[in-house]
């Protein structure tokens, strides 16, 4: 292979042409699953495990945050270990974390 197709991207094992349509299927998965989780919640049986439904609302926009930051990161080549390990390591990912886990306790525990 010659050109393009005969460079790899750096830190990765794929080329760049596959580069470039994965990271569009991965952002539109990260929209996708934000769509889930609101349908998840929007669910008869979370309304029915969760006193504040309406507390889990905000974790959409949250997920979406996290997921769309890790695309953004990763096609600027910002992004040279795992995922997870990068939000575990990541400040503004453990912030986000815990005003998600905030969130979910105060659905949990809330008082209709």
């Amino acid at each position: 292979m010659t050109g393009a197709m005969a460079t790899k991207c750096p830190g990765a094992a794929i080329w760049p042409s596959i580069s470039k349509w994965s990271g569009q299927a991965g952002v539109s998965s990260a929209f996708a699953s934000a769509l889930v989780l609101a349908l998840y919640i929007h669910s008869k049986e979370m309304q029915e495990m969760y006193t504040l439904d309406w507390a889990l609302w905000p974790l959409c926009p949250l997920v979406l945050y996290m997921l769309l930051r890790i695309w953004m990161l990763a096609r600027r080549g910002m992004l040279h270990e795992d995922p997870v390990v990068f939000i575990m390591r990541d400040w503004r990912s453990l912030v986000t974390m815990a005003i998600g886990a905030v969130f979910v306790l105060t659905g949990a525990m809330g008082s209709p």
